[in-house]
C-alpha cells in the first residue's frame, strides 16, 4: 500500500475512535505541517504508521487539556513530536505563549515524553536532515521495544550495509538503548 492510501486509512482509523473536541481538534491540527512530517519523514523512516498517534491528547501542568502534534509509543517509550513553525511558535507570539510553550514541553519530560521539536522550514527545504536526526534518536528505542521483531531490523541494517551505506554502531548513552546504528 503507498503513502497516500495509508495516511488516509491510518486518519480515519483515530478518526472513528474520537468524538467532540478531540475529533475536532484532528481535523483542525492535521494540515499542512503534520502531513508533510508524516509524508516526507516518518514513512520513509517507517514505511508504515503504526504508533503513531495524531494530534494526541494530554493534560498540562495546569489539568488543562493540550494537544500534541504526534505521539509514538512504540512500547514502553513515549516520545511527544511538534512541528514547530517559525511565525506561530517564535515571530507571533508574546512572552506569556512563549512561557507557557516551555513550560509544557517541560511538564511533558515529566510525565515521560521525550520531546522531539521539528523545524517547520526543514520539512520544506531539508527533510534529509530531520530524517536522519529522527534516525539517530530513535534507534536505540527501536532496538530495545522490538526484541522479538528484531529480526527483520538486524536484516534492514544488514541490507543497508550490503549496499555501502555507512552502518556502524555508536554509543548514545542517555538514550533508549545502549547505542544506535548509523
Amino acid at each position: 500500500m503507498g503513502f497516500a492510501e495509508e495516511h488516509q486509512r491510518w486518519l480515519e482509523y483515530h478518526k472513528k475512535r474520537r468524538t467532540g473536541e478531540r475529533l475536532d481538534r484532528l481535523d483542525r491540527g492535521h494540515r499542512h505541517g503534520e502531513q508533510m512530517f508524516v509524508e516526507r519523514v516518518w514513512w520513509p523512516i517507517f514505511g508504515k504508521l503504526d504508533d503513531l498517534h495524531p494530534e494526541y491528547e494530554v493534560a498540562d501542568w495546569r489539568g488543562r487539556p493540550y494537544f500534541v502534534d504526534f505521539v509514538w509509543k512504540p512500547g514502553q517509550v513515549k516520545f511527544a513530536i511538534e512541528i514547530k513553525g517559525y511565525g506561530p511558535h517564535v515571530q507571533n507570539t508574546d512572552r506569556t505563549r512563549y512561557r507557557q510553550e516551555l513550560n509544557r514541553e517541560t511538564y511533558l519530560q515529566i510525565a515521560g515524553y521525550r520531546v522531539v521539536a521539528i523545524p517547520y522550514d526543514d520539512l520544506e527545504s531539508a527533510p534529509e536532515q530531520t530524517i536522519s536526526l529522527l534516525k539517530a534518536l530513535l534507534t536505540p528505542c527501536l532496538l530495545k521495544t522490538s526484541s522479538e521483531g528484531s529480526g527483520q531490523f538486524i536484516e534492514d541494517r544488514a541490507r543497508h550495509a550490503a549496499d555501502g551505506e555507512p552502518d556502524e554502531w555508536h554509543d548514545t548513552a542517555g538514550g533508549c538503548g545502549e547505542g544506535a546504528w548509523y
